[in-house]
């Protein structure tokens, strides 16, 4: 299997995750935010409980991905031929690592808005968490793109 390290960076983050998350319950109010506008404002609250939801939703992206990626065909935008086929497939595997490397990312910056419970550490996030959001977009645009230029 290709990138390795990436998925030991990916089990690695979602790990710290899970620590972060237990490190900072007992910490927590018993309403903490959920939900947050455009300016990183709480506009949903719930149970502090809640702090796992993120970490187990991570958990559970990262699953699916272990569990399609290995020894399967997948379907790729361009055709596949014996030419092309270990390009197409070392791109796709890329791009999927790299696409739950950028969501683990964004799970770790929306997990810190949601312990932070002033509005100035929050707005401290905004950049990355917005770069982050981009990238889920970005990512599979320029797989897309390199899919075709490498056909």
């Amino acid at each position: 299997m290709l990138f390795k390290g990436l998925d030991i960076i990916n089990v690695i983050l979602l790990l710290l995750l899970f620590v972060r998350a237990i490190k900072a319950y007992p910490k927590l109010p018993q309403k903490i935010p959920t939900h947050f506008n455009l300016y990183l404002e709480p506009d949903a609250w719930g149970s502090r409980v809640m702090i796992f939801f993120l970490p187990t939703l991570a958990g559970i992206i990262l699953s699916l991905f272990m569990l399609v990626l290995p020894e399967s065909e997948p379907n790729l935008i361009v055709p596949i031929t014996p030419k092309n086929r270990e390009v197409q497939l070392y791109m796709g595997d890329l791009m999927m690592k790299l696409l739950l490397l950028v969501i683990l990312f964004f799970k770790h910056f929306l997990l810190s808005i949601t312990i932070c419970t002033e509005s100035a550490c929050r707005k401290q996030f905004k950049p990355y968490i917005i770069i982050c959001f981009i990238s889920v977009f970005a990512v599979p645009l320029v797989y897309m793109v390199l899919s075709y230029i490498y056909k």
